[in-house]
């Protein structure tokens, strides 16, 4: 007895540190599960569609084209064990009263590049609907609660595999355990509703088995761990097909048994049977009744008919890429892929796992000379495992050229390689290189909510003293305004094409909806052309009409990508309204004293043109006036016809004020003027008071001559003048003679 009490004590020390793991996971986790609006998971909204398909007593749902019928869309070919058990939950709490309703965001992703939070919501959220949490918000959070279960899970089958393969090293099981329990992105799926990482958990269970089969010595038990590995592998096929990948590996890790004389030949085969027989007896009826139904035994078909689903080769992207995508969000990409940290982040990790590689050449080279090679039976594991690695890869390659799909979750089968050959990997470098490994995952998993999700589903705080200004307001017609803008400030009042340009919007809510009204960022040029847009709900999609409380005032940080063909550089108008987008109808605008609208621009951006005259040097000195560099003109003109001319200008100092630009047709005999066209340069969309020191314009104007003007030979002079005072400025200039033809 004094023995044992001695001994218990010492395993629940040696135990601590493996459950503060497990404590800090959950913790993380259940934060990530907090912050994280509901459906904001990767196809979250479908998962629990079909959580609540099963709670409701409706069966297995349709498969096939039927599938896209249903709120399951493609999910309705998933196997349905993390499913079934959701379902239990839910049946005990109801999924109504209220029901958790899932609205999606119209305006998910903004289309503009992604280095800035912005409609990264795939749903609209009602902040009040899930308080009390009740009905079916309380379902939901149950279901993200049995991800995290099952995320502990993952973590105990990856250190039951290290513990087996390093026993005699406790550093090496902690240390997987520890950079897959603090992995932000293992972290995250775990916490929200998914069936990747149950799918994971099994995967990694069923490792655990089959390690334990492969260290130890033959006995009577190998039939019940070969069978237990394969009901546990069928377990994580009901749950997610993917996980059955590793049934292969496994089988040629127990025909090693038998070519390595540690089993014989006939105890080798018999333990493969066992696992198929143990995944077949689990999974064989899901994929049987799959391919009578509709002729997909795994279940894969829906896939065929999502927005998703390539059907031209020729837009696929190139292995490189989709590669490069599938490892950046192995580390981190939250929501729907959107919200990432920094480029840099994703540098480190590479540095990382080419770290990890160098340590595997170091290892293999020092396992060939003899040096420390860990027992057979390890190193089959090992071997099994990185074959394990090479098939889920394989698979995800064929997937990612049957539908856009790179995921770095999809590897999730193989995480029980991947972290226990970086653990491996940095120690062949340096006992110490691992703690880099772990402080960089753990810091990351800390700085996560911080930096990344609460910015990214944060609604613009609520202001209380936001100044008068505008004081526009937006409404239905004959009703009562329901919104009123108080101020519209572009970052920037000068812009490239191809740039995408902030503007922040400050709003005033008059009134209360229940419906959806959308911000409208539009840049107007010449003729009312569209050169860009930006339609999004207010509060970049988390202030949506809907959640408006009348009297409250907030402002928007809208994003507008300018197209890189604008041209050419003028001073383009900027435009914002609220519109209907059930009737694509504009709310009507009024000013403060209640007058409407005709338009609604609020301010004007010079846009720079692309390549073309735009910013040339012109060595003008300091003058302030824009001087002509040359002209293009026809000499021949007739009357009644519009005669088009082009000026370039060249701009040596700032002209400070708007100009206007006299055009007159002059009889060189007396000096009268017979006909003239004057203006601002190209037709006031581009005053002078913008022009930049350095830069040439180009003004292609038209000079409509009269249908009275007598023929003969004229002189064409041009000049500036100030339109406010009169006042002429410079000299005029002699454009050439005009002959008007009879």
């Amino acid at each position: 007895m004094a023995t044992h009490g001695g001994e218990s004590p010492e395993r629940v020390r040696g135990a601590l540190p493996l459950i503060a793991i497990l404590a800090g996971f959950l913790a993380l986790g259940g934060l990530y599960a907090r912050l994280i609006p509901p459906f904001e998971g990767p196809d979250e909204a479908q998962h629990f569609a079909y959580v609540v398909w099963l709670a409701e007593g409706r069966g297995l749902p349709p498969r096939g084209a039927d599938s896209w019928q249903t709120p399951l869309q493609q999910e309705a070919g998933q196997p349905p064990l993390y499913y079934a058990l959701a379902a239990l939950l839910a049946r005990l709490v109801g999924v109504d009263e209220p029901p958790a309703v899932y609205r999606e965001n119209p305006y998910f992703p903004a289309p503009h590049p992604r280095d800035v939070f912005d409609n990264d919501n795939r749903a609209i959220h009602d902040t009040d609907a899930a308080r009390p949490l009740r009905g079916g918000w309380l379902a939901f959070y149950l279901t993200r609660g049995l991800s995290l279960l099952f995320g502990l899970g993952l973590i105990l089958g990856i250190y039951g595999v290290a513990r087996q393969l390093f026993a005699d090293t406790p550093a090496i099981p902690l240390g997987a355990a520890f950079l897959v329990a603090f992995s932000p992105q293992v972290i995250y799926v775990s916490s929200m509703v998914s069936n990747d990482v149950p799918a994971a958990a099994f995967s990694a269970l069923a490792l655990a088995l089959f390690a334990r089969l492969m260290t130890s010595k033959p006995g009577a038990r190998d039939g019940r761990l070969a069978f237990a590995a394969g009901a546990v592998l069928g377990l994580g096929g009901m749950t997610k097909v993917s996980s059955l990948l590793l049934i292969g590996p496994l089988a040629l890790g127990l025909g090693w048994l038998g070519w390595s004389g540690r089993r014989s030949w006939r105890q080798a085969v018999g333990l493969s049977a066992l696992l198929g027989l143990g995944a077949a007896l689990v999974a064989g009826w899901w994929f049987v009744l799959g391919w009578l139904h509709d002729g997909s035994p795994a279940g894969l078909s829906p896939h065929d008919g999502a927005p998703w689903a390539i059907t031209d080769p020729a837009a696929l992207p190139s292995m490189l890429e989709r590669w490069r995508e599938v490892g950046r969000s192995f580390v981190l990409a939250l929501g729907w892929g959107t919200i990432r940290p920094a480029a840099w982040v994703y540098d480190v990790a590479l540095l990382l796992v080419a770290l990890a590689m160098a340590g595997w050449v170091v290892t293999l080279w020092r396992w060939r000379r003899g040096v420390t090679p860990p027992a057979p039976g390890a190193r089959a594991v090992l071997g099994v495992l990185a074959l394990a690695l090479v098939v889920v890869a394989l698979f995800l390659e064929v997937w990612m050229r049957r539908v856009t799909a790179p995921h770095g979750r999809l590897l999730f089968p193989a995480l029980t390689t991947i972290v226990l050959g970086a653990v491996l990997g940095w120690r062949a470098l340096h006992p110490r290189l691992p703690l880099l490994g772990y402080t960089f995952v753990l810091l990351l998993a800390l700085l996560t909510p911080v930096l990344l999700i609460r910015p990214a589903y944060m609604p613009p705080p609520l202001q209380a003293n936001l100044p008068p200004g505008l004081g526009w307001r937006f409404g239905e017609p004959d009703a009562a305004p329901l919104a009123e803008l108080i101020s519209v400030t572009p970052a920037r009042h000068s812009a490239a094409a191809g740039d995408v340009l902030p503007a922040r919007l400050c709003w005033r809510a008059l009134g209360e909806t229940e419906r959806e009204y959308t911000v409208f960022l539009q840049l107007i040029g010449p003729a009312n052309a569209l050169i860009a847009s930006r339609y999004t709900y207010p509060g970049q999609g988390l202030r949506p009409t809907s959640g408006w409380r009348s009297g409250e005032s907030w402002c928007d940080l809208l994003h507008i990508h300018i197209p890189e063909t604008v041209a050419p550089t003028l001073i383009y108008r900027l435009e914002v309204g609220l519109l209907d987008d059930a009737t694509d109808r504009r709310l009507a605008a009024t000013d403060a004293t209640g007058a409407t609208l005709p338009h609604t621009f609020v301010d004007g951006v010079r846009v720079v043109a692309q390549g073309g005259t735009a910013m040339e040097p012109a060595p003008l000195g300091g003058s302030v006036t824009p001087q002509l560099l040359d002209s293009s003109l026809a000499t021949d003109w007739q009357p009644g016809r519009d005669q088009p001319f082009t000026l370039r200008w060249g701009v040596g100092g700032a002209v400070g004020r708007d100009l206007q630009l006299y055009v007159h047709l002059r009889d060189p005999r007396t000096g009268q003027t017979v006909a003239q066209a004057d203006g601002a340069p190209l037709d006031g969309w581009y005053p002078t008071s913008w022009w930049e020191p350095g830069e040439v314009v180009v003004d292609e104007r038209v000079f409509p001559l009269p249908s009275d003007t007598p023929p003969g030979e004229y002189e064409l002079v041009i000049g500036w003048y100030d339109l406010v005072s009169g006042e002429r400025l410079g000299e005029s200039m002699s454009l050439g003679t005009i002959r008007v033809g009879p």
